[in-house]
C-alpha cells in the first residue's frame, strides 16, 4: 500500500513539473527563493502567546470568580503564574492546600519542568500549551531549509509520517467516507 501512495505521490510530481515546464515556470527557481521570514515567524509566535496569555488570563479570572461564590462547584484548583524558579514552585505549591496547576509554557518565565518533576514538587496537573507547535515549527523550518538548499522534499534523516498515517491523522477517511455516502 505505501508503494503503491509513493508512486502516486511520484506520478503527481511528474505531473506537476511538466505543467510547470509547460507553462514556462522554473521549479528550481522557485524553490531556491523561498526566504524563510524569521520576523514574521516571530512575530506570529508572539501572537499565539499573547492568545494564550489572555486565555489564561480568562482561566484565572473565572476561578477566582468562581471560589469568591463559594459554591460546590467553584474552582478547586489554584493557577500559580510567573514563579521564576523552582524553589518559589516548591513554595507556591506548599502554601496552598489544593491542587495545583503548572503552565509549562516554553518560553514563559517559569521553568520548564517534567512531569516527574512537577509532581516531585507537588503539583497535580502540568500543561505545555506551546510544545507542539513549537516542535512542528521547528521540523518545517528544517524541511523548507532543505527543500531550498538542497532541493530535496524527504531526506534519510528526516522523520516523516507516511501519507497513509498523515491522512488518518488529519481525518481524511471521515471526509472519504462523508463523500461516498454524499457523491451523486
Amino acid at each position: 500500500m505505501e508503494d503503491r501512495l509513493r508512486g502516486a505521490l511520484s506520478l503527481f510530481a511528474d505531473s506537476i513539473e511538466r505543467v510547470a515546464a509547460d507553462k514556462g515556470i522554473d521549479l528550481r527557481a522557485g524553490i531556491a527563493s523561498l526566504v524563510l521570514d524569521q520576523p514574521a515567524l516571530e512575530e506570529r509566535e508572539a501572537r499565539r502567546q499573547a492568545l494564550l496569555d489572555r486565555m489564561f488570563y480568562l482561566m484565572r479570572k473565572e476561578a477566582a470568580e468562581a471560589a469568591a461564590a463559594e459554591t460546590g462547584d467553584g474552582y478547586s484548583q489554584v493557577i500559580a503564574e510567573t514563579l521564576t524558579s523552582t524553589d518559589e514552585m516548591r513554595t507556591a505549591c506548599a502554601a496552598f492546600d489544593t491542587p495545583m496547576f503548572a503552565n509549562m509554557s516554553s518560553g514563559g518565565l517559569t521553568p520548564i519542568l517534567s512531569a516527574a518533576e512537577l509532581k516531585d514538587i507537588g503539583y497535580a496537573i502540568g500543561m505545555y500549551p506551546a510544545m507542539t507547535s513549537l516542535v512542528a515549527a521547528a521540523a518545517m523550518r528544517t524541511a523548507l531549509t532543505t527543500l531550498k538548499t538542497e532541493g530535496l522534499g524527504e531526506t534519510p534523516d528526516q522523520t516523516m509520517v507516511d501519507f497513509k498515517e498523515f491522512c488518518g491523522l488529519i481525518g481524511f477517511e471521515d471526509v472519504w467516507a462523508f463523500e461516498k455516502k454524499w457523491a451523486k
